[in-house]
């Protein structure tokens, strides 16, 4: 598990979804990962531009959900698809917004 690594998470009924580590690889000894999920973007969606980034990958275009950050067991991220670092700038961004106001 590494800091921007991203899975696709099977827990929820209805569909799946996408989520973001965002842990530092640090902290790697913690029973817990603190992630934020990766919605699709749907046409004429206008996500906040700076909390919430879109990010293009595999399965199409995603913003980040960055106020739904959460922690969750390390044990429920099983299916890892890849990393994002190369969007590592626009993540922190995000989570600096969230928590300082800029």
């Amino acid at each position: 598990m590494a800091q921007f690594d991203y899975y696709l998470y099977k827990k929820r009924k209805k569909d799946d979804i996408y989520l973001i580590e965002v842990q530092n690889d640090m902290l790697d000894e913690l029973e817990t990962r603190v992630v934020i999920p990766l919605r699709p973007l749907y046409t004429g969606q206008q996500p906040m531009r700076i909390l919430q980034p879109t990010i293009e990958f595999a399965s199409g275009v995603h913003y980040l959900s960055t106020s739904e950050m959460a922690a969750i067991s390390r044990h429920e991220l099983e299916l890892k698809m890849g990393n994002l670092s190369e969007h590592r700038d626009k993540i922190i961004a995000a989570i600096d917004l969230l928590f300082t106001g800029f």
